[in-house]
């Protein structure tokens, strides 16, 4: 061998129905190659750590922001208390306007989780000063808008 890779060797042709699927590109090369049979091994290692990394970042935004939560079976949990809030008067509809930025830090009035500096928060003004997550501000306006219109059918 003269240190080059080897072309790949050649696929047996067969019938479409009952063939196996088409194996990994690896296993059409000839692995007497030291560099070609470490390269293999660390293309599998990689595709393990960029599946755990993935599983990773989708349990971390999950536990940073609770609005992406895995939730029970309608996954309205986070609705439902806004609704709730909303009728104890804990919040207030949304106002036409609001202003939004860069996270300042500030604990988020609708899943009491703190705002990081990466996200966007929402300054909402009303009775009193409340910020929201980018997310749950659209919660609460949605929610907001069908309250409304609930207490001016009831009244």
């Amino acid at each position: 061998m003269n240190g080059l890779a080897t072309y790949p060797k050649r696929v047996p042709s067969g019938d479409i129905m009952g063939q196996p699927p088409v194996s990994p590109i690896w296993d059409r090369f000839d692995f007497t190659d030291a560099r070609l049979s470490r390269s293999k091994a660390l293309y599998e290692k990689n595709l393990i750590l960029l599946d755990e990394s993935r599983r990773l970042i989708a349990v971390s935004r999950r536990l940073l922001n609770r609005a992406w939560e895995i939730g029970g079976s309608s996954g309205d949990d986070l609705g439902q208390a806004v609704r709730d809030r909303l009728a104890t008067g804990a919040l207030f509809p949304v106002p036409r306007k609001a202003w939004g930025g860069q996270g300042t830090g500030k604990v988020c009035s609708v899943c009491v989780v703190v705002t990081a500096s990466t996200e966007i928060e929402f300054e909402v003004s009303g009775p009193t000063t409340l910020w929201a997550h980018l997310v749950c501000y659209d919660i609460w306006r949605y929610e907001s808008g069908t309250f409304q219109q609930l207490a001016r059918a009831s009244a």
